[in-house]
C-alpha cells in the first residue's frame, strides 16, 4: 500500500511539472541562395509545406557559398556565413535545420513528416520580445527569458536575429520573394551565454541594439530569438515578434556632451566614445558626402580604430534610446 501511495505522489508530481511547462515553438532555419537553381526548384514546395504549419517560425539565411554573388548574402555576409558554419553546413544550399538539428540534404522538403518529430513538445522556458525602432537609425530588442517550471539546464545560448518578413528581389534562380530574411544578429552567430533561470517564475533579461541599414524596410523588420543548448544545439525555446507589434520612438532629443564624450578631436589612431550611463548605443561615422565608413553597437564605452581612415573630416553620431549626439571630428 505504501508503495502504491509513493508511486501516486510521483505520478502527480510529474503531471504537475508537465502542466507547468509551456508549448515549445518550432524554428526552421533555412539556408538558401538567390543564385542557387536547386533552391529555386525546391523552395516553393518547402514554403507550401511550411504554410500548412503557421505556428512554426522560419528564418532564411543566405550564405556566400556556393554563390558569392547572391545579393542577400552580400548584404549581411559575415552573419550569414557564420550562422551556416555554426551548424557545419557551409558549402551547399538549400539546407534545413529544425530545432537545432541538421536535416539531411536529401530529405523531402514537401513532406509534412519533415516537422512531425518536433510537434507537440513542451519547454520549461518562455521568451518574451519587445522591439523598439529608434527612429530610422537602429533597432533595440529586449528579450525576457522566464522559467515556467523548476528545471535544471545545461549551458544555454541565446541567438537573436533581426529578420525582414519579405524581401522583393529577383535572383538568378527566378525567385522573386524571399521570406524572413536574416538581416543582422544582436549577439553574434553563436549567441550569448545565458544565466539560466531555474526557479519557477524567475526571469533574466537581455538587451541589445543594432544599427539599421538603408536597404532594410523597417516596417517589415522583426526580432526572432532562439534559446538552445550550447553543445548539442537543441532548441529549448524560440519566439518571434510580428513587425507590426514593434514600437517606434523618436531619437530627436540631443544628448549633451557631458552625457556622451567623443574624444580626442583631432584624432589619430583611436577615437574614444564614452556614455555617462551604462546603456546600449550605436556609433556611426560618415564622410561629409554621407558615406557610412563605420558602424557598431556598444554599451557604456567603446574605442574606434581610425588606422584605416583617410585624413579628413568625419561626422560621428551616437544614438541611444534617450537621444543622439552628432559631432564633427578631424582625423589626422
Amino acid at each position: 500500500m505504501k508503495k502504491i501511495i509513493t508511486l501516486t505522489f510521483l505520478a502527480l508530481a510529474i503531471i504537475q511539472s508537465l502542466q507547468a511547462q509551456v508549448a515549445k515553438k518550432i524554428i526552421v532555419e533555412h539556408f538558401t541562395n538567390t543564385n542557387c537553381g536547386i533552391c529555386g526548384s525546391r523552395n516553393p514546395g518547402f514554403y507550401k509545406n511550411l504554410n500548412n504549419f503557421p505556428e512554426i517560425l522560419h528564418l532564411s539565411v543566405h550564405p556566400s557559398s556556393p554563390y558569392a554573388s547572391c545579393k542577400l548574402s552580400q548584404q549581411a555576409n559575415p552573419d550569414n556565413d557564420a550562422r551556416t558554419n555554426y551548424y557545419g553546413i557551409f558549402g551547399g544550399t538549400p539546407r534545413l535545420v529544425v530545432q537545432g538539428t541538421v536535416v539531411s540534404a536529401n530529405a523531402d522538403y514537401n513532406s509534412p513528416n519533415l516537422f512531425a518529430p518536433y510537434l507537440n513538445t513542451t519547454s520549461p522556458m518562455s521568451i518574451k520580445i519587445e522591439q523598439t525602432n529608434l527612429g530610422v537609425d537602429s533597432v533595440h530588442a529586449k528579450i525576457t527569458i522566464t522559467a515556467e517550471a523548476a528545471n535544471t539546464q545545461p549551458t544555454l545560448k541565446l541567438f537573436a536575429a533581426l529578420a525582414e518578413d519579405t524581401v522583393f528581389y529577383k535572383g538568378n534562380n527566378s525567385e522573386t520573394q524571399h521570406y524572413d530574411v536574416f538581416r543582422a544578429s544582436f549577439f553574434g552567430a553563436t549567441g550569448t551565454t545565458v544565466n539560466v533561470p531555474t526557479v519557477k517564475g524567475e526571469s533574466v533579461v537581455y538587451e541589445a541594439t543594432v544599427a539599421a541599414k538603408n536597404i532594410w524596410n523597417l516596417n517589415r523588420i522583426y526580432t526572432l530569438a532562439i534559446l538552445q543548448n550550447s553543445t548539442s544545439k537543441e532548441v529549448v525555446q524560440a519566439e518571434a515578434i510580428a513587425p507590426e507589434d514593434s514600437k517606434t520612438t523618436s531619437v530627436n532629443n540631443t544628448l549633451s556632451e557631458e552625457a556622451c564624450t567623443i574624444s580626442p578631436n583631432p584624432a589619430s589612431g583611436f577615437l574614444n566614445v564614452t556614455l555617462q550611463n551604462e546603456q546600449p548605443a550605436n556609433v556611426k561615422l560618415t564622410t561629409l558626402n554621407g558615406n557610412v565608413v563605420y558602424m557598431n553597437k556598444f554599451t557604456g564605452k567603446t574605442q574606434v580604430s581610425l588606422t584605416s581612415f583617410a585624413r579628413g573630416i568625419y561626422l560621428v553620431e551616437v544614438i541611444t534610446q534617450q537621444g543622439r549626439l552628432s559631432k564633427k571630428i578631424v582625423v589626422e
